[in-house]
């Protein structure tokens, strides 16, 4: 049997020329040959895309980076993919090649595919992939299955989970860059049909919306008392406040180097343990109803330099400290339970030795209610902690037994301090 290449204007010719009725199409036993090019749900107000460091959460499909540990390598470590599944079997699903190079948009992401329309009424997808990137063979529908697109091959997407959390006792969940990345679904379901008749809105484009976003943490400590300004004039535009403390004063006063200066954030209650793309259900580890996530696989990290900046109006505001950020290439990009309620909170353990990462012992604590509910999908949250370090010598004070013990999993020394600045962008 010939297999029929349906470009956007013979889907269009087929729909009006085989109609029974306005419910129903009568598809010709056949193969036929279809092209689909990909457009992306573009983020309103994102502060800049995931992985890469650089623009925003734009139109381009890409759920694999080039490196999942930041920049850009040419050519490319992975190519990209698109799973078309059923929606009520979830082993049945295939994957196609994206596509730059695809006949009438040249340069357009895309994918091609072949499908058979059987004498039964059942249709087949003929050329997919397996998740080795090998020919899957057909596999076939029945006439009214429902499938949808997901840039996964499972289902149910699953975090990287720890032990629980020392203060809320909830799941933990840390970074993996194989599974923290970019995550796709067709903006609805479509019938197994659609693919040959393009109806539906898939005559020719297949829209796909990110289920996640971005999640960036600036947390340090610095002088807030007396900033230095550049004002307006020889070339500078606004105002320019300038809030720092150098790293030989960071040290004098606190009387720790950084080396010593250990610290770990979580944030939460949002981050389920999984997803399930098919129904957009988020669910939690056996006995947890809420989850975090946590800096460096829940290992004290030794304090860095810690930059940031904010321009409102006319003014830019210039923040240099010293913390704990995850703000960098390695920033979060996750699913969630889009549908809780609770208040989201950011998590600060500190200690002052760096005796053992993956102990509380001696280690303080304090939180911040963001009196904020859960983001939307296909944003980036940028989260910003400023402490004046004045702070942190009232909690840890030079004449502190740095060996005050407390039990690992027991709850740490709860402190009771506020930032001098906050900001919570999205």
């Amino acid at each position: 049997m010939n297999s029929k290449y349906i470009s956007s204007l013979i889907v269009c010719l087929l729909i009006m020329g085989c109609t029974k009725s306005n419910d129903e199409i009568n598809i010709e036993p056949g193969e036929y040959t279809r092209i689909l090019f990909l457009q992306v749900e573009e983020a309103a107000n994102a502060q800049t895309k995931a992985i890469d460091g650089v623009g925003v959460f734009t139109a381009k499909y890409d759920p694999e980076p080039d490196d999942p540990d930041g920049g850009v390598v040419d050519p490319p470590l992975q190519n990209d993919y698109i799973y078309i599944h059923s929606t009520t079997d979830a082993d049945k699903w295939v994957r196609y090649n994206i596509r730059n190079d695809l006949p009438s948009c040249n340069g357009c992401d895309g994918f091609q595919f072949e499908i058979r329309k059987n004498e039964d009424g059942t249709i087949t997808l003929i050329n997919g992939l397996d998740a080795e990137g090998q020919p899957k063979g057909e596999v076939t529908f029945n006439a009214d299955e429902q499938i949808y697109f997901s840039s996964i091959p499972d289902e149910v997407w699953e975090g990287t989970s720890e032990e629980a959390s020392p203060v809320t006792g909830q799941s933990v969940l840390i970074r993996d860059a194989q599974k923290n990345k970019e995550l796709y679904r067709s903006e609805k379901n479509y019938k197994i049909s659609d693919l040959i008749t393009g109806e539906n809105g898939l005559s020719e484009e297949l829209v796909m919306k990110r289920k996640c976003s971005a999640f960036r943490i600036y947390f340090l400590f610095t002088e807030l008392d007396a900033p230095s300004f550049t004002l307006p004039g020889t070339g500078n535009v606004g105002t320019n406040e300038y809030y720092i403390i150098e790293e030989d004063d960071f040290v004098d006063k606190t009387g720790h180097s950084l080396e010593e200066w250990n610290g770990k954030l979580y944030i939460g209650p949002c981050f389920s343990n999984f997803y399930n793309v098919n129904t957009g259900i988020a669910s939690y580890k056996e006995g947890h109803s809420d989850g975090y996530y946590v800096t460096n696989e829940q290992e004290y990290t030794g304090f860095t330099p810690v930059t940031y900046a904010r321009t409102e109006g006319t003014v830019t505001q210039n923040f240099t400290g010293f913390g704990v950020s995850t703000a960098n290439s390695k920033y979060l990009i996750t699913p969630y339970d889009e549908h809780n309620e609770d208040p989201f909170y950011s998590y600060v353990f500190i200690k002052d030795n760096n005796t053992d990462p993956s102990s509380d012992s001696g280690a303080k604590y304090f939180s911040y209610d963001w009196s904020t509910g859960t983001p939307e999908f296909n944003t980036t949250q940028v989260i910003v902690l400023v402490y004046d370090v004045d702070e942190l010598l009232k909690a840890f004070p030079k004449s502190t037994d740095a060996n005050t013990k407390s039990n690992y999993w027991k709850e740490p020394q709860k402190l009771d301090i506020k930032p001098g600045k906050v900001f919570f962008i999205q």
